[in-house]
């Protein structure tokens, strides 16, 4: 059992766990309970979710309840493995974006796994954005090390899909971070809930950090997250054929970019799909389910159609 439950009981765990990560979402709540069993064990912990999700606050978290006597030492790929290891003896060592090392720095990695087999070590917590089952498989991230680090793994769900946390989320950074006196108000969270967040938590937090500068004074309301978002209600009332696709693109893409920074990894073909679902949906839509008579007005062979559509999940229902 780790240093935590010695001192705090699962239930009180599971108290802090639901302060600090609020919300109400079955995968949330999975997340949660999944991050209480991790508590009771000092293995390695992998956490895989988008950029934007949480993995570096979730990191900090399991640190806050495991090791809070100790140093949280955060490692970058620059750093000597070696030297971030003992900094963080007895505290967390935790590395974002592992799948950015260099095969060099993998092996150094290991080989300190392997040297303090059955010794004291700090508790080690790796996250990364991208798949790292998938990188292994391509043969771009070392096999063993990928072992090593994935005894407990934690998927983080991206803000789309738990978007009924929303409100907790909205009400913990008023009060924690005090971002508005009167928090947001009930037009504003209807409207957040409308939004596809590309940037997820991180996206959320930053828009409502802006909205707050500009109205220091009032509620958050929807019109005030809508100013801070970059939109205007004008440009909402018109026609959506009166804007050009390139700016509807922009408005996508800005928030993303900002939220990931230099992390972004395979946009293009993120972006390809984010268009591509909606698209077959809609022609599908248009033609009754009829995949030869959509292949056509896409300009596509019907097997690549099919197969483009196993790809993304979309299936053709017939009226």
């Amino acid at each position: 059992m780790s240093a935590a439950l010695a001192s705090l009981t699962p239930e009180s765990c599971k108290v802090l766990l639901h302060q600090d990560m609020p919300g109400e979402s079955s995968a949330i709540r999975a997340v949660r309970t999944y991050l209480l069993h991790c508590l009771q064990s000092d293995q390695p912990v992998l956490l895989e979710g988008e950029p934007g999700c949480g993995k570096a606050y979730v990191a900090r978290l399991i640190h806050r309840l495991d090791r809070p006597n100790g140093p949280f030492v955060a490692m970058t790929v620059q750093d000597d493995p070696a030297e971030m290891m003992a900094r963080a003896e007895a505290g967390s060592l935790f590395l974002d974006e592992i799948s950015d090392l260099s095969p060099e720095a993998q092996n150094g990695l290991l080989r300190l796994f392997r040297a303090a087999d059955g010794e004291a070590s700090p508790r080690v917590i790796v996250a990364s954005s991208r798949d790292l089952a998938s990188l292994v498989a391509q043969e771009k991230f070392h096999a063993e090390l990928y072992l090593r680090i994935n005894v407990l793994h934690v998927t983080l769900p991206p803000l789309r899909e738990r978007k009924q946390d929303i409100a907790a989320l909205c009400q913990q950074w008023a009060r924690q971070e005090n971002l508005a006196p009167h928090g947001v108000a009930e037009s504003g969270v209807l409207w957040l809930l409308q939004q596809h967040w590309p940037g997820n938590v991180r996206q959320l937090r930053n828009l409502l950090h802006r909205a707050a500068v500009q109205n220091p004074n009032g509620h958050l309301d929807d019109a005030a997250l809508r100013c801070a978002f970059g939109e205007t209600q004008e440009a909402e009332a018109g026609s959506p054929l009166a804007e050009p696709f390139a700016t509807i693109l922009s408005r996508y893409l800005t928030p993303f970019l900002e939220a990931h920074g230099e992390h972004v990894q395979d946009l293009h073909a993120r972006i390809v799909e984010e268009v591509e679902r909606p698209l077959f949906r809609l022609v599908l839509q248009a033609t009754a389910g009829n995949q030869l008579r959509a292949a056509a007005m896409l300009g596509l062979n019907r097997n690549t159609l099919r197969k483009r559509m196993r790809h993304l999940g979309v299936e053709a229902e017939r009226s």
